[in-house]
């Protein structure tokens, strides 16, 4: 299980995560599940009441959760976040059998640190923001690696980043309009632009190593 999360809002981590998601089921079946609530709208289908926090919730087991999926291509099933408020404790280490991949959005609570504990690997995603670099320094979550936004006219770049963290940069990823009228077309799913190709070699690393 991948979690992609950020410590503060508006850094891009539900597209990041749909990206890498798109990537990963080139390579293998994926589910991406949305525990922060923007992925329907990222891929243009409904946002249903029940999802992964209802889910969460109850207790039941994955066999349930997998039967909430969207199907969004052949090989990529969606889980949207529902509306639970899940405050339980439970163990979670993704669908087996099947990569998954975790929108945690901005954790801020226990919930979120759960996804964060309990994946494979947890990659903050980052813009080279003094504020967001800030607040990831004081952050006591586990950090595998940093996907870093990058943004024209700023002076931190992904290096400065990594020595501040103390985390890796495992991917860069321009910002490009391109990505914007792809998500309001809704045609995310079947096509990759080209400034996310970054985030395949990564999907194709993750899949050597776990």
């Amino acid at each position: 299980m991948i979690s992609c999360w950020s410590v503060k809002g508006g850094s891009g981590t539900s597209v990041v995560a749909a990206l890498l998601a798109v990537a990963s089921a080139r390579l293998e079946r994926t589910v991406l599940i949305d525990a922060d609530g923007d992925q329907p709208a990222i891929f243009g289908v409904p946002s249903p009441v029940t999802g992964f926090r209802d889910w969460w919730q109850s207790g039941v087991d994955d066999e349930a959760l997998q039967r909430l999926g969207l199907d969004i291509s052949p090989s990529l099933s969606l889980i949207p976040a529902g509306s639970g408020l899940p405050n339980d404790k439970r163990d979670f280490a993704g669908i087996r059998g099947v990569r998954t991949i975790v929108d945690a959005g901005t954790v801020r609570d226990d919930f979120g640190g759960q996804l964060i504990d309990n994946s494979t690997k947890s990659f903050l995603v980052l813009r080279p923001c003094y504020l967001a670099a800030r607040r990831a320094t004081s952050s006591s979550l586990r950090i595998d690696g940093m996907i870093v936004i990058e943004e024209q006219g700023r002076s931190l770049r992904p290096k400065d980043l990594a020595d501040v963290v103390g985390a890796p940069v495992v991917a860069t990823l321009p910002w490009d309009p391109s990505l914007a009228r792809l998500i309001d077309a809704g045609r995310l799913a079947n096509r990759v632009p080209r400034v996310a190709k970054v985030l395949e070699e990564l999907a194709t690393a993750v899949s050597c190593v776990s």
